[in-house]
C-alpha cells in the first residue's frame, strides 16, 4: 500500500501528465485521514464528499 504525502502524489499525477487539482487534493486528505482497515468506493467517497458540500464529479473521482 503506498502512503501518499501531497508532493508524492503530485509527483505521480505529473508522471500521467495530469495536474493536482484542489478536487484531487481533497480526495487525498480524505484518504489519508481514513482509518486504517477502511475501504471507500468510488460511490461511498462521492457520497461523503457530496455530503460535506464538496464540489467532485463522480468522473473525477473514477478517473485517479
Amino acid at each position: 500500500m503506498a502512503l501518499y504525502t501531497a508532493s508524492s502524489f503530485k509527483a505521480e499525477l505529473n508522471d500521467k501528465g495530469w495536474r493536482m487539482t484542489p478536487q484531487r487534493e481533497t480526495i487525498l486528505h480524505v484518504f489519508q485521514n481514513l482509518p486504517k482497515g477502511n475501504h471507500l468506493s468510488a460511490e461511498d467517497l462521492y457520497t461523503l464528499l457530496k455530503n460535506r458540500g464538496e464540489n467532485i464529479s463522480l468522473s473525477t473521482i473514477t478517473e485517479l
